[in-house]
């Protein structure tokens, strides 16, 4: 059960994190790194980044913006890490009839917001994203977040935004639906 808070009070810290992202795999060295490792990249990354100025190109990737934009339309053979391609790790509108079933793996999810569940610190989203919002989907997906101050940062950026929602962790089943934990801010964007 779902409680009513007004997020907006919460706090009245926006954070706006500038992102520069290509899609051209030229522009990154590519299959040099585990997918985990890179997720542990975006968790020591920390809730302000450090200064982001376009770096000289090809450089590694840095920004699951970056990742997104490098895998949405690549070919699915596109070797991302050292054990992922980028059909394997992007879940998006795009491939949405591809991946029906719940599974246990590190992916990049595009998705929509949903729901949440203050108390448990649960965050609820639909998978595929869509530009309408959605009661039937193929996969219910739950983010648990253990910080309070990183769940109700992400909450405020969260609430009454409807745009697509890209989530980078470890995925496991849970039920019917599929469970993943966020441990830093950069882990999910608003793209």
């Amino acid at each position: 059960m779902a409680y009513y808070i007004n997020f907006k009070e919460v706090g009245d810290t926006n954070i706006k994190i500038e992102h520069h992202e290509s899609g051209d795999p030229k522009n990154y060295i590519l299959g040099d790194t585990r997918a985990e490792r890179f997720r542990q990249h975006l968790i020591r990354k920390g809730l302000v980044p450090r200064d982001e100025a376009e770096p000289e190109r090809p450089a590694p990737l840095n920004t699951i913006e970056e990742l997104y934009a490098l895998c949405k339309d690549a070919d699915p053979s596109l070797q991302v890490f050292k054990d992922k391609t980028a059909g394997d790790i992007y879940l998006g509108r795009e491939n949405a009839e591809l991946h029906k079933e719940l599974f246990e793996d590190i992916a990049l999810f595009e998705l929509r917001f949903y729901d949440c569940e203050p108390e448990d610190q649960v965050i609820f989203f639909k998978y595929p994203y869509t530009e309408e919002k959605q009661f039937d989907c193929n996969i219910n997906v739950r983010i648990f977040i253990s910080n309070p101050n990183l769940y109700n940062t992400v909450i405020r950026e969260l609430y009454e935004y409807e745009g697509p929602i890209l989530a980078f962790t470890s995925w496991r089943p849970t039920g019917k639906d599929l469970l993943g934990s966020i441990d830093g801010y950069a882990q999910l964007a608003r793209y």
